[in-house]
């Protein structure tokens, strides 16, 4: 009998899953403040400028598997209206093209001066969602005997639909002072239908909690002739995020000097334990990063820790590339109250 590898078996095993049961979860980017607006509409146009992004993450590339996840976004701030306006496209590969997911988005943001120091920013979040399955891709038990694989096809009229389409709908707050912030965002309010059958099996709601505060160090001179001063400065942030019966936590900070970005992240909830012999350790994720002129530029690595370090999945890469455009034509420009996180 030929020999079988574990790891490939346990793959068709969850991909057949997904695919009869179609319990997703939404996908989870290391660099969540890369890409704010995906966990919460309220950071759209967060940045008082127009912003670009390209974010893409390969999660396991040592599995014999494609676990490709990329994000494109583009947002901008109306200051007359104090109000933001984002378009975010996520496309998502699961296995090799056999699972993926397209999302097309809207956000629109209020900026709300509540106090002197205060500021709250509501948003709303629509668009459409596109799942497709190839079937031509799966490998299912029937197709092999203790000789081996039988060669025969799939017979795909008795599977379920091809491609499904979707509408969806996400609401968020975002409450930050000059140092500090804390948003709420919540994905999937309609809950909607993403079975590939005639059966109900409904997105469970996804929500998420980011905050952090933004301490900052001695400033720097580092020659005495230079005008400006280098920022110096550390953020501790966190991102705590829920779906149907899964939860995770990111526990960080990111540091800022000049033109330079760091990061140190641990993924995981301790405290909880699926089992007395599987406790909710994930990741430790170290992120690098420089800023040039309106671009920032930045990679982050998951150092796996849970019991899949075993299976050598060689972690995860994320890239990330954002254009900030600063100039502005005011003569007078509108003094804005920005928001303190780090600023990709």
């Amino acid at each position: 009998m030929p020999k079988i590898r574990l790891k490939n078996v346990l793959l068709i095993v969850v991909f057949w899953h997904i695919i009869i049961l179609c319990h997703s979860q939404d996908i989870q980017f290391s660099q969540y403040y890369a890409v704010p607006f995906y966990q919460n509409p309220a950071y759209v146009g967060s940045r008082h400028a127009t912003r670009g992004v390209l974010h893409q993450r390969v999660q396991w590339p040592g599995l014999d598997a494609r676990y490709l996840s990329s994000l494109a976004a583009f947002d901008t701030y109306f200051s007359k209206y104090n109000s933001s306006i984002g378009l975010m496209v996520v496309q998502d590969y699961q296995g090799p093209s056999t699972i993926s997911t397209t999302d097309l988005h809207l956000m629109y943001a209020y900026e709300l001066h509540v106090s002197e120091h205060v500021t709250f920013r509501p948003a709303l979040q629509v668009g459409f969602v596109r799942r497709k399955v190839d079937y031509s891709q799966l490998t299912l038990p029937e197709q092999f005997t203790d000789q081996g694989p039988t060669g025969a096809g799939i017979d795909e009229s008795s599977l379920g639909a091809s491609s499904i389409l979707y509408p969806e709908v996400g609401a968020g707050g975002l409450f930050y002072t000059s140092r500090g912030w804390v948003g709420v965002g919540m994905n999937h309010l309609n809950q909607p239908n993403q079975s590939f059958y005639n059966e109900i099996a409904r997105l469970p709601v996804k929500l998420s909690v980011t905050g952090g505060h933004k301490f900052y160090l001695k400033k720097v001179k580092f020659f005495a002739y230079m005008e400006t001063e280098k920022e110096f400065s550390i953020s501790p942030t966190f991102h705590y995020k829920s779906q149907g019966k899964s939860d995770q936590l990111d526990l960080g900070v990111y540091l800022v000097w000049d033109q330079i970005q760091g990061g140190l992240w641990y993924r995981g909830i301790p405290v909880k334990q699926y089992s007395r012999s599987l406790p909710n350790n994930e990741a430790i994720i170290p992120m690098i990063g420089y800023r040039y002129n309106n671009f920032t530029f930045s990679y982050s690595y998951d150092f796996t820790l849970s019991r899949l370090t075993p299976a050598k999945t060689y972690g995860a890469h994320e890239f990330n590339i954002t254009y900030v455009n600063q100039v502005t034509k005011r003569k007078k420009p509108k003094i804005l109250k920005r928001l303190p996180c780090p600023k990709f």
